[in-house]
């Protein structure tokens, strides 16, 4: 990830942990999705379906008549777009510019979707271990590639909503399950990952505990492998949002 977006992805962070109500982390999203170069998005958080997903989100700034249209013709049972965004583990990028569809029903949705000048963007869905999903559909005006770094951006920024969704209680009968994981650290890898949220390097870790660095890698891989995240900056975002210092 480059400098910029990783500048902007943590101040993006920021304003989401410091979120105290609904309204403030509905314009921490709102903010961060256009520093990230889109217009609208939809949130969703823990829907057990794609219907749920699309038509009972959480947040939208989605155009009303396209959530109209939506609704009333049935998209949902023929969106290519959440298709195949729930049978991938990863972001999911689309161009309306670029897609063409046998099936002349997805391709109508897409030329509607066109119309509506909804060119290109990308869904990021968040499967929990309860069945459901939560996530983000950010688009954009104009039809472009979302670089790779954008779309783990969006995907780190969607992880942190979720958490703190869950905390200021938009959903309060389920709980993180990536928060929920801290409790498989040990002590020293709490403490360990105390200090990567300060954003300490591993030899700063290694001086300040008086562990080898060879030892503090170790227990770095291991953070990464309880909390089932693939990168220092997950792992401190889950830290974060579980209220722990």
């Amino acid at each position: 990830m480059d400098k910029d977006v990783l500048e902007k992805l943590v101040g993006i962070s920021i304003s989401i942990y410091a979120a105290e109500d609904d309204a403030a982390l509905f314009q921490a999203l709102s903010d961060g999705i256009r520093l990230l170069g889109f217009d609208s998005f939809l949130f969703s958080l823990h829907k057990a379906s794609k219907h749920d997903i699309m038509l009972d989100a959480t947040f939208s700034t989605f155009p009303s008549d396209f959530i109209d249209h939506y609704a009333r013709l049935h998209w949902i049972d023929v969106d290519p777009i959440i298709q195949q965004a729930m049978s991938m583990d990863q972001p999911f990028v689309w161009n309306s510019a670029e897609s063409r569809y046998e099936d002349i029903r997805k391709q109508r949705f897409i030329d509607h979707i066109r119309s509506l000048h909804m060119c290109s963007g990308l869904v990021v869905l968040i499967a929990h271990k309860d069945g459901t999903r939560s996530g983000i559909s950010a688009v954009s005006l104009i039809c472009r590639t979302v670089a790779r770094n954008i779309g783990l951006a969006v995907e780190l920024m969607t992880r942190a909503a979720v958490a703190k969704s869950e905390m200021l209680g938009l959903c309060p009968s389920s709980v993180t399950d990536e928060t929920a994981n801290i409790c498989l650290l040990s002590e020293a890898q709490r403490e360990i990952l105390k200090w990567m949220a300060e954003g300490k390097s591993n030899p700063d870790i290694a001086t300040i505990t008086g562990i080898t660095e060879r030892t503090i890698r170790y227990h770095v891989s291991e953070i990464l492998r309880k909390l089932g995240v693939a990168t220092r900056m997950q792992a401190v975002a889950i830290f974060q949002a579980s209220g722990q210092r």
